[in-house]
């Protein structure tokens, strides 16, 4: 195989695992949940368990990739994901799934922790974005065509062959050397406040989509008593939204567009809160989809202008500050998750959107010390 073209597909494959793992679980949570005898909320704690292993695995790859090298760290990643595909597959216990998922996720972080490395090496930031922006679109389709036509357990089975199939890439190609920038070291961005709040803001943000995007299920499944095609409807059009924003042009300055975000995210959020009490003459399910979009696109706005101020922050420690900013953004979507899992279901559009806003309200709160005063401060 020619060497660019593997460099392609190996890094397309390491960006869509971590999407692919999430994405096409999401229209499967009401069969999955009926076939364990697991109400639809308790299927959120999947989810959860999934971030939570995201977020551990960003750190604990950037300790082993100082120790073993980025090369092992991959390696062990797919294997760790594949593996973890294949136990949910063969799950005959709520247990079973529980572990594949944290196997999963555990997986899919340590490829994501090391991905930037070799994007900044080896690709194109278009390739970036088509590699991590077609899978969220396409996923959730394929999930909902498995759930409908065949069974839910085919989505687990294309996430395991598809970490064998980046496993063996891996492991054809050739060794890179190390560099010494590749090296995390976290110390310094501990005292470092302007990259915190720029982080922290990032993590709140993100929180706030991933449990919008937990609830959805509930939502359409138990409020409207629509199937899977509608779930993953909602996934593409939010995923749709938010990859033209990426390839949108970046007018304004970061201000501009992190305002612009911030309170779109913050409006669509309010909007969603009261979709089940429209009046006769409005489609909920086209309302609840407006809305969604509309909160993907705000998000999309203001992400990566948080990210970039956050790597810009922390100097020439960007490769551990982004491996930092990973670990609080799953970690944050994992406690949101959970959070809004509880309750009755009829209040799910009340604590997962009513959450998500106050989230949303409280990343900007912490930025108007510099963000909105300026584009950017030194530290």
């Amino acid at each position: 195989m020619h060497p660019r073209l593997h460099a392609f597909l190996s890094l397309a494959g390491l960006a869509a695992l971590g999407p692919l793992a999430f994405d096409i679980v999401l229209p499967a949570l009401p069969a999955l949940g009926k076939e364990f005898g697991l109400s639809l909320p308790a299927t959120r704690s999947l989810l959860a368990a999934y971030m939570a292993a995201m977020a551990t695995a960003h750190l604990l790859s950037a300790w082993a990739s100082n120790a073993l090298g980025k090369r092992a760290v991959l390696l062990a990643g797919a294997l760790l994901l594949a593996v973890g595909s294949a136990l949910c597959a063969l799950a005959g216990a709520p247990w079973e799934l529980q572990a594949g998922r944290i196997l999963q996720g555990l997986g899919a972080g340590a490829a994501a922790a090391q991905l930037p490395l070799l994007m900044r090496s080896h690709s194109s930031r278009r390739l970036r974005l088509l590699a991590e922006g077609a899978i969220p679109v396409l996923a959730p389709i394929t999930g909902a065509f498995f759930v409908l036509c065949a069974s839910w357990r085919l989505a687990f089975w294309l996430a395991a062959a598809a970490a064998l199939l980046v496993l063996v890439l891996l492991a054809l190609a050739p060794a890179a050397p190390g560099k010494a920038g590749d090296r995390f070291q976290f110390a310094e961005l501990l005292g470092n406040f302007t990259y915190l709040r720029y982080a922290a803001c990032h993590a709140l943000c993100f929180g706030a989509v991933v449990a919008g995007a937990a609830g959805l299920p509930v939502m359409v499944s138990l409020d409207l008593g629509l199937n899977a095609g509608h779930i993953a409807m909602l996934q593409a059009a939010g995923a749709a939204c938010t990859l033209l924003q990426s390839f949108g042009d970046q007018d304004g300055s970061m201000r501009q567009r992190v305002t612009f975000g911030i309170a779109m995210m913050i409006i669509a959020a309010a909007f969603i809160v009261p979709w089940d009490l429209l009046e006769k003459g409005v489609d909920p399910f086209y309302y609840l989809l407006g809305c969604w979009s509309a909160l993907c696109l705000g998000f999309s706005a203001c992400v990566m202008p948080l990210a970039a101020g956050a790597l810009k922050a922390a100097g020439q420690q960007a490769r551990a500050g982004l491996s930092l900013l990973q670990f609080a953004s799953h970690a944050v979507a994992a406690a949101a998750i959970q959070f809004t899992a509880g309750g009755k279901v009829e209040d799910a559009a009340l604590v997962t959107f009513g959450t998500a806003a106050l989230m949303v309200i409280a990343g900007a709160a912490v930025l108007p010390l510099f963000i909105w005063r300026s584009a950017y401060v030194e530290h």
